[in-house]
C-alpha cells in the first residue's frame, strides 16, 4: 500500500500506521517475555491471542479485556494480552 500511496500526506498516513504497528508489537512481545517467560509463548501464537481478544472486544461491545492463561508452577494467572476498545477504534 506505501508504494501505490496516492500522495505524500496519504504516504505519511501509512508510515505513521506502520510506525505504531511496530511499537504495539515491541510492546507485546515486552509483554509476554516478562509476564510468563517459562511458558514460551511464541510471538505468532501471542499476536494471533491479542487479535482474537480485539475482535471478542468489538463482537461483545466490551470497554476493554484482557486474555490470562493459567500457569500450573506459580499457581496463578500470566496475562497474555490485554486491549481498550478505543485503542482498538483509532
Amino acid at each position: 500500500m506505501l508504494a501505490n500511496a496516492a500522495g505524500d500526506q496519504e504516504r505519511l498516513l501509512l508510515r505513521n500506521l506502520i510506525d505504531d504497528a511496530r511499537r504495539e508489537l515491541a510492546g507485546l512481545e515486552n509483554l509476554w517475555r516478562i509476564s510468563c517467560p517459562n511458558l514460551q509463548i511464541s510471538s505468532s501464537l501471542g499476536g494471533e491471542g491479542e487479535m482474537l481478544l480485539d475482535h471478542a472486544v468489538v463482537a461483545r461491545y466490551a470497554d476493554f479485556g484482557s486474555l490470562r492463561i493459567w500457569n500450573d508452577q506459580t499457581r496463578s494467572f500470566c496475562l497474555i494480552a490485554q486491549t481498550i476498545a478505543s485503542q482498538i477504534f483509532r
